[in-house]
């Protein structure tokens, strides 16, 4: 009976001790990427290994702890660590690289040199323009139609059915001037066709002008973004149909609109705000 005794009371001692002590604490390595956070669990001696992540418009730079430190791609822990990536933004210098970046979903572009614009870009994600010198971005001579549309694929798809979010365009210059000149080149697109909710902002440093419209590219009897009266929508500039078009700054000058029979338009000029 005693053996029986001293045996429930050795387990219940063990017991007693393995839940005051309890078990020990998982080291974990927390990773954080611009869009998202992921806690990495090493192995059972510590050691982890990392792919290295990828970010359309930027070169990856390295890891580096919260005190500033560079971190391995691979190696030991002893302790739960929280690491960041670093990046370096790379130069947008051309059409090429502005369109493929930005229709890759980019968050941000650096623009170094003046573009021609000789085709439409399509916003998909939340991306920010930028330049750190003046930067004109023209509309080619040989080109009539919208220079960015917001909110949709170049397949015509909506953002937010593909994506469950809405697509932003901020332009942002740091200190300086970014011009989007339409040359006063009668086209048939408006500069900024904001869609499916989606959002164009514009800040101190941006100049919008020269756009001159003659009827219109998207807009049709056929493909109205249910715009009453689509033939008369003017908006050289921007056209928002279901969206929000936020001025914070910058000067939108010359820009005017007619309709394709040469008439001056009757729903807004320079920008046309529908359903907003």
């Amino acid at each position: 009976m005693k053996r029986y005794l001293l045996l429930a009371l050795s387990l219940t001692l063990m017991l007693f001790i393995f839940v005051s002590c309890g078990t020990p604490e998982q080291t974990t390595l927390t990773v954080k990427l611009p869009n998202e956070t992921k806690v990495i669990y090493p192995n059972a001696t510590g050691e982890y290994s990392l792919d290295t992540p990828t970010r359309v418009g930027f070169e990856f730079a390295g890891w580096k702890t919260e005190d500033g430190k560079d971190f391995p791609a691979s190696g030991k822990i002893t302790e739960s660590t929280v690491i960041s990536a670093e990046w370096n933004i790379l130069s947008t210098s051309t059409f090429e690289q502005l369109k493929e970046r930005i229709e890759a979903g980019a968050d941000t572009i650096l623009l170094t040199e003046n573009i021609v614009l000789t085709d439409t870009i399509y916003v998909v994600s939340d991306t920010t323009i930028t330049a750190q010198k003046p930067i004109t971005l023209t509309r080619s001579e040989d080109f009539l139609g919208d220079l960015f549309v917001i909110g949709e694929t170049s397949e015509g798809e909506n953002v937010i059915v593909l994506t469950n979010t809405t697509a932003s365009l901020s332009l942002r210059p740091s200190d300086t001037s970014l011009t989007v000149d339409g040359a006063s080149i009668a086209s048939n697109g408006t500069a900024f066709l904001v869609l499916n909710s989606s959002t164009l902002n514009m800040y101190d440093g941006v100049y919008i002008q020269n756009h001159n419209k003659l009827g219109n590219d998207h807009l049709t009897e056929d493909n109205s973004y249910n715009v009453s009266y689509p033939t008369k929508v003017g908006g050289s500039a921007a056209i928002v149909t279901s969206g929000a078009f936020n001025m914070y700054g910058g000067v939108i000058s010359n820009c005017n609109s007619n309709t394709e029979d040469n008439k001056a338009s009757s729903c807004g000029g320079a920008i046309y705000n529908y359903a907003t």
